[in-house]
C-alpha cells in the first residue's frame, strides 16, 4: 500500500490501520482522514489521544521507515469505542472530526 491507495481507502471511508516507526520502535495508527490540500494526515492514535492530525511528510516518513508493513486488515475486533463511533459516523456520511 502507498499513500495514494491510502487516500483511497479513506474516500471509500474504510479507516486504514498502519504500522509507523517511532524511537521506541513500531507504533500502530488508524488513519481515518486528510485535509483538503493533502498535507495533514489525520489518525486515530490510542497511546496519545483519540484523534489528531500529522504533516503528511512525517507520516510517510515514518511509514516507509517501517517497509509499509501493516497489520491484517480486520477492523471487526477494535475495542475503542470512540473508533467505533466515529466509524460509524464515517460509513453515514459524517466526518466527526475538525479537518481545517
Amino acid at each position: 500500500m502507498n499513500l495514494e491507495s491510502l487516500k483511497k481507502e479513506i474516500d471509500e471511508k474504510n479507516p486504514v490501520i498502519i504500522r509507523i516507526i517511532m524511537p521506541r520502535g513500531l507504533h500502530t495508527v488508524v488513519v481515518v482522514g486528510y485535509g483538503k490540500s493533502g498535507s495533514i494526515i489525520y489518525i486515530h492514535d490510542p497511546a496519545k489521544t483519540e484523534y489528531m492530525g500529522v504533516s503528511k511528510e512525517i507520516l510517510l516518513n515514518r511509514w516507509i521507515s517501517s517497509n509499509f508493513n501493516l497489520p491484517s486488515r480486520n477492523y471487526g475486533s477494535i475495542g475503542s469505542e470512540s473508533f467505533s463511533n466515529f466509524w460509524r459516523n464515517m460509513k453515514n456520511g459524517y466526518l466527526a472530526i475538525n479537518t481545517k
